[in-house]
């Protein structure tokens, strides 16, 4: 049977969905370099070699400042259709009715919200028509006032001033700043961020505005955040831990500074997290705050997934001092009857050979842990022979901000 003939876009739910978001709304594009863009001064850029290439419906040239030019030749609606290689003078016709409204809206991205755009189609003697885009962005709006409300309970609770202050006073888009969606967008999830990481993780965004005057090249910004209720700490949840008991958890979390009845903290939560990583017994590690609970006691779940309780690792190499290299290293996270971690190390080398152990005891609630350990070894360098033997032992603690050892 014969292929099915390739299919291409639509053009007209394409016009009419560019029209319609004309006066609606912005692409989302990629911020420019600069606030304000280079002079013009002539400045041309084309698709270059992939549109001289033949069966191109049309070339496409735009012509504005730097770095507008690359910006809005990599992101114009033209482009998806410059491939086409069937597309009829009509249809191109009607493309380039929406052509100026997609690339007054990539402008706005930008900053630039009342340019001037000249739109001409010029016909090459025996090559596909050169669609040029004469591109003037016009000034830069900019930011002329902003206000940024918080509703619920972080509005007054004297416990919230500080992130009210935080809010106020690292709020990027401030008077006079340019306006771009991009920077807007950033701006009201990291004042959302500031908000839901301490006490209130039900934050969220109640209102946003961005209010644009292009006459005036003026921004008006308006937000509002509902911060919920204020949460702390509750009892301990844990699921997956079948070989270590939910209280070694729970005690390390507690050194790690995440205590039931304290405020809700992301930061402490997120380290908590990053120690019981760290000790090695698990290959996850999943915290939650069940904000459907009660506020005042809402539970801390913790899902664990459990390392292999063995491990045996094997290699093989070499060096041009010590010749051939055998190595096993075996590692037992919990040692029936002791319940200690014991990790063994044996390398054979040409001259050397080396027996290795060492002990490590569970967290006490303290932080506190016992470290055991030995060594042998047996050199050989030109008739001279040296054994040697080390035995250590200790303790080691590790905080937050200072780690001991004995």
């Amino acid at each position: 049977m014969p292929a099915a003939p390739p299919t291409r876009p639509s053009l007209l739910p394409a016009c009419c969905l560019a029209l319609l978001l004309g006066g609606l709304g912005w692409h989302d594009a990629a911020r420019a370099q600069d606030d304000s863009p280079q002079p013009a001064s002539g400045a041309t850029v084309t698709t270059a070699a992939e549109q001289r290439q033949s069966g191109r419906p049309f070339r496409l040239e735009i012509i504005a400042p730097a770095p507008l030019d690359a910006f809005l030749l990599r992101h114009a609606e033209l482009q998806l259709f410059s491939t086409l290689e069937d597309l009829s003078r009509a249809e191109l016709e009607r493309l380039l009715l929406t052509a100026p409204a997609d690339l007054r809206q990539l402008l706005a991205t930008q900053g630039h919200f009342s340019p001037v755009i000249d739109l001409r189609l010029v016909d090459n003697a025996g090559t596909a028509p050169t669609v040029r885009l004469e591109v003037e962005p016009g000034p830069l709006t900019r930011v002329a006032d902003w206000h940024l409300d918080l509703l619920g309970p972080a509005r007054d609770e004297t416990a919230a001033a500080g992130q009210r202050l935080a809010l106020q006073a690292n709020w990027p888009l401030s008077e006079g700043k340019v306006f771009r969606q991009e920077d807007w967008d950033e701006a009201k999830q990291a004042a959302l961020r500031t908000l839901s990481r301490y006490r209130y993780p039900q934050a969220r965004i109640r209102y946003s505005l961005a209010d644009i005057d292009p006459a005036q090249q003026q921004a008006h910004l308006q937000l509002e955040l509902d911060s919920g209720p204020a949460y702390r700490v509750g009892p301990l949840q844990v699921e997956g831990s079948d070989r270590y008991p939910p209280e070694t958890i729970g005690r390390l979390l507690r050194l790690a500074g995440v205590v039931p009845g304290e405020d809700y903290d992301a930061g402490l939560l997120q380290a908590a997290q990053q120690r019981l990583l760290d000790l090695g017994d698990y290959e996850s590690v999943f915290m939650r705050l069940d904000t459907e609970a009660d506020p005042d006691a809402a539970p801390l779940q913790v899902s664990v997934r459990e390392a292999k309780q063995q491990k045996l690792v094997v290699g093989v190499g070499a060096s041009t001092d010590n010749g051939a290299r055998l190595t096993l290293e075996h590692l037992h996270r919990r040692v029936p009857g002791l319940d200690w971690r014991v990790a063994s190390r044996l390398q054979l080398e040409r001259d050397t050979r080396t027996l290795a152990t060492a002990l490590d005891s569970p967290i006490d609630a303290h932080g506190w842990r016992w470290n055991l350990g030995g060594q042998l070894q047996h050199q050989q360098d030109d008739g001279l022979v040296t054994t040697s033997q080390q035995l250590r032992a200790g303790r080691a603690q590790g905080g937050r901000r200072l780690e001991r050892q004995l």
